[in-house]
């Protein structure tokens, strides 16, 4: 059997040579993955002195078989089916292969290869990833219909394993909801990009799809429907971590690599797609930390911190079209209005945190608000005060130095010994 695959690999596959299906390239390549499979159910028997051998050299079988099937059927649809619909046929065939395995596998009671059935995550990846280098939105072509076919046989495996084997099932299930978002994430934002002419409309309003699906993973956890169910820490939090940190990182893409122009739309502070997709984001992840039943400093750290980060670009974005301040980062760090509202609104987030410190007492929030409060006045005399008579650096100044009267009265430093546990 090893010789006939060394034989096949040697012979090659010969393009152009008989029909599609049947054709000696794809019936050869599945002959010698259907001979591993065989082969590797009889070792898999083994009851013998050999066990210890026979029993690990048929799980090896079993990867032999699955790479010979999953490369065989590939390099049919790469030759036989149009671009356009490479991607939509290679989900379909290497799910609905998946399947077919696992089907096998359920009816030999045959626990290797029901583990080897969970492949079909990484080899929908492989199309999805054929599915990006094609610029063409997911449901172009035959994918339409293609995804949904694939998408909803991997879940029937899913639901199928998630008994028999969840140790794989439990980090499957995350990336099958990864794979889902990527997918949804493409489609929605080329298909806008088409619409509306420019990457802001485009771009924004993928970066809503990861939220969505987050808060539907956390609808169907609250009915208790699966598959939420079968493994609610993968997805309460693997799952949700991945939708999150995709959202985080299409965020930080939309911020970051363009100006936010809203064209053909004015631009309007808050009312524009970039900072409604971002602050849409952060009440996602407000809305998965209250969910959580222990409550800890950090995730409310980590989500303040990218509120911080978000607000600032915002700001920026601002005085970029209200100010006239050019989208670069030499020009905006030497801005005077720049530096002036940045201090004003710096201050202004010190203000309120160290009076939400001060009235929840909870101390690392004082002690935040007022680093930062630290930050602001250091930034005053370091970098305001060379802006000398200009009315930006006297209304900063002021403003900061009331700030800071009116927060020694309302916000003194919360004692220690009151903080609550856990806080």
């Amino acid at each position: 059997m090893i010789a006939a695959g060394l034989a096949f690999l040697r012979y090659g596959w010969r393009w152009g040579v008989g029909p599609p299906v049947l054709n000696g390239n794809l019936v050869g390549g599945l002959l010698v993955a259907t001979a591993g499979l065989v082969a590797a159910r009889q070792l898999g028997l083994a009851t013998g002195r050999n066990a210890r051998i026979e029993v690990p050299a048929g799980c090896v079988l079993i990867a032999w078989s699955v790479v010979w099937w999953a490369v065989s059927v590939a390099c049919e649809i790469f030759e036989h089916v149009p671009p356009p619909h490479q991607p939509a046929a290679m989900a379909v065939a290497q799910a609905g292969s998946a399947l077919l395995l696992a089907a096998v596998a359920r009816a030999q009671d045959w626990q290797p290869a029901r583990s080897a059935a969970f492949v079909a995550v990484p080899l929908l990846y492989f199309a999805g990833l054929a599915q990006w280098l094609g610029r063409d939105p997911p449901s172009a072509g035959s994918g339409w219909i293609g995804w949904p076919v694939a998408l909803a046989a991997l879940f029937g495996l899913l639901r199928w394993n998630d008994a028999t084997n969840p140790r794989l099932a439990k980090f499957a299930h995350p990336a099958a909801v990864a794979l889902v978002a990527l997918l949804v994430v493409m489609e929605v934002g080329r298909r806008v990009s088409i619409l509306v002419p420019g990457p802001v409309w485009g771009e924004a309003a993928a970066a809503l799809m990861p939220g969505l699906l987050l808060l539907a993973i956390l609808a169907l956890a609250a009915r208790h429907a699966w598959p939420t169910t079968g493994h609610p820490r993968a997805y309460a939090i693997g799952a949700a971590l991945v939708l999150l940190l995709l959202q985080a990182g299409l965020i930080a893409r939309l911020n970051l690599g363009t100006d936010g122009d809203p064209q053909p739309l004015p631009y309007l502070p808050l009312a524009n797609p970039v900072d409604l997709a971002s602050a849409f984001a952060l009440l996602c992840g407000w809305h998965w930390l209250r969910q959580r039943t222990r409550s800890r400093p950090l995730g409310p750290a980590i989500l303040g911190g990218i509120a911080f980060v978000v607000s600032t670009v915002a700001l920026l974005r601002a005085t970029h079209h209200l100010g006239g301040v050019p989208w670069r980062a030499g020009p905006l760090l030497e801005s005077v209005l720049v530096q002036a509202t940045l201090s004003i609104w710096w201050s202004l987030l010190a203000f309120a945190g160290m009076v939400a410190g001060a009235r929840t007492l909870r101390r690392w929030l004082w002690l935040t608000g007022a680093a930062l409060m630290a930050v602001v006045v250091a930034k005053l005399f370091v970098v305001d005060l060379g802006n000398t008579g200009t009315i930006a650096r006297i209304v900063s100044f002021v403003g900061v130095g009331a700030l800071l009267l009116i927060v020694g009265y309302l916000a003194p430093v919360p004692p220690r010994q009151r903080e609550p546990a856990g806080a």
